[in-house]
């Protein structure tokens, strides 16, 4: 009986220091990174501009500082048409096809790079005053969407055509930190910033005259982002 008192005041006495957990809805800019940014290679860069992020997460801090935190979270970003539209005919260039002319007029539409993140991982919670820092380190996966595009290049009686339209699922994993500043009661302002790796490995397919199927040109790529937000939290 002593010790199963001993423990429940123990147990008490952890709850009673322990840090505010939160529910939040956040949204706020992101900034592709590294290979996912450069416009260098059709075939291993994203040509991506700045985006958006949006993110629903919580923290659960049971005992003292750590508990553990979650995040389903969705993010796009833009790619640049023209820098892309050029790296891709160099590409076809390298193939074994009729010459492409310079300065080609082509029809090329392409969509965003969108992803949708459900990550879980633990969390520390660090108090001072009506501020609380929450440092968290989250895995889990991503369900990337890189741009769909068409293609239509025609020349010297040559029409090479192309589609993509894909996803993958991959591995994910983001660092990252958030200020809660207390407004009173059970609500709160929640600043956060975090970065953010996952990968995309992928075919883009073209024809010939749309009869000759071309060797298909593969994007293999780490995304990596870096995601400022703010949203309003609810603490309890």
């Amino acid at each position: 009986m002593k010790k199963i008192t001993i423990i429940f005041l123990l147990l008490s006495s952890m709850y009673s220091f322990s840090q505010d957990s939160h529910l939040a809805l956040s949204m706020g800019p992101s900034f592709p990174l590294g290979d996912f940014a450069s416009i260098d290679s059709y075939t291993s860069n994203g040509y991506a501009t700045n985006g958006f992020y949006l993110s629903f997460d919580g923290n659960y801090i049971p005992t003292w500082y750590f508990g553990i935190g979650g995040q389903l979270a969705f993010g796009t970003n833009f790619p640049n048409q023209d820098s892309m539209l050029s790296g891709l005919i160099d590409e076809l260039r390298n193939m074994d096809i009729p010459p492409i002319p310079e300065e080609i007029p082509a029809t090329f539409t392409i969509g965003n790079w969108s992803y949708v993140n459900l990550m879980v991982g633990p969390t520390v919670a660090l108090p001072a005053g009506s501020f609380q820092f929450n440092f968290k380190a989250l895995l889990g996966i991503s369900i990337v969407m890189p741009p769909n595009q068409t293609l239509t290049l025609e020349y010297d009686n040559n029409i090479i055509s192309g589609y993509s339209d894909t996803q993958n699922i991959k591995f994910a994993y983001s660092l990252g930190s958030d200020i809660i500043y207390k407004l009173g009661g059970s609500y709160s302002i929640k600043v956060a910033a975090e970065y953010f790796h996952t990968s995309v490995d992928y075919d883009a397919e073209f024809k010939l005259d749309d009869s000759t199927d071309l060797t298909p040109i593969n994007r293999s790529m780490a995304i990596n982002s870096v995601h400022t937000t703010i949203g309003l939290a609810y603490l309890f």
